[in-house]
This record gives C-alpha cells, structure tokens and sequence, in this order.
C-alpha cells in the first residue's frame, strides 16, 4: 500500500479527529475511505 502525506487546516484536523473518535476508525482509515468515495463519485460525472 502507498503512502500520502498532506497538510490539514486546523478546522478540518480537529474534524477528522471528531470523525474518527465518533466511529472507532484511524484518521488514515477514514480518509481513506472517503478518497475512494470521492473518487468512484468523479468516475461517473
């Protein structure tokens, strides 16, 4: 598996870090998981 590193504002840590304590799921786990939705959503528009 690759890896990928980016820069996060503030705002959008501190919500990753909500997201992720909310539902029991690593911060790479859920950015993961919406990079794949994002990306399936682009295939088809």
């Amino acid at each position: 598996m690759a890896s990928l590193t980016i820069r996060l504002d503030e705002r959008l840590e501190n919500d990753l870090n909500s997201l992720a304590a909310r539902k029991h799921h690593s911060k790479s786990e859920l950015v993961r998981a919406i990079l794949y939705q994002q990306l399936t959503i682009e295939k088809f528009h």
